[in-house]
């Protein structure tokens, strides 16, 4: 894709979701950083028109080839959800069943600062493997795993399993849990993985 051709497509993308923004719809922010860490990671970014939006639930947000090994990954933002289903049986809260089909997830922990700063992203953003990302819920919720899972019903009926909010009163040790074990396990941002992956 031609270069004005991508930045027509951006702008249309990002117009579309400020008309979300207008309908009370949320996480614009994060469906905007869905394609801008995709489009980030890939070799000569993202190429095709059609593809500057972000992807379906059950489409990986980004594979990227590195060696001759595909790398398959999530993005995730804040509370967004890591699991979907039609009943709340089927998002219960089993760490086999979050993304078994990813090695990676990258994920930003503070939507605010994303959503104040999306330029920022490659800063913001930790890439996890996905059982690094499993781990770090786990040890950051006050009785595990399901301490920083919910179990949710959207207004259309459908269920999700998302991640408890990490910036309220009652939860703000979390996000200082979730800094050390980032710091003691070296967990990468997306700029440091990008440059590991790309050189």
């Amino acid at each position: 894709m031609k270069n004005a051709e991508k930045v027509l497509a951006v702008a249309a993308f990002v117009a579309a979701l400020a008309e979300q923004d207008e309908k009370a719809s949320t996480a614009s922010h994060a469906k905007y950083a869905d394609f801008s860490v995709r489009d980030y990671l890939m070799v000569h970014g993202v190429e095709k028109a059609d593809d500057v939006r972000c992807r379906a639930a059950d489409k990986f947000d980004w594979s990227i080839r590195v060696n001759g090994q595909l790398l398959r990954g999530e993005n995730k933002v804040g509370c967004g959800a890591v699991r979907y289903g039609k009943t709340a049986a089927e998002v219960a809260c089993e760490a086999d069943k979050i993304y078994p089909n990813v090695d990676y997830v990258s994920y930003c922990a503070e939507p605010a600062k994303l959503k104040a700063h999306p330029e920022n992203a490659p800063k913001l953003f930790r890439v996890f493997t996905r059982v690094q990302f499993i781990e770090v819920l786990t040890v950051t919720g006050r009785k595990g795993l399901e301490s920083s899972l919910r179990i949710h019903q959207t207004k259309s009926g459908t269920w999700q399993l998302e991640i408890q909010p990490w910036q309220t009163k009652q939860t703000a040790a979390r996000l200082g849990k979730y800094e050390e074990y980032c710091t003691a396990n070296g967990i990468p941002t997306l700029e440091e993985f990008r440059k590991a992956v790309r050189g």
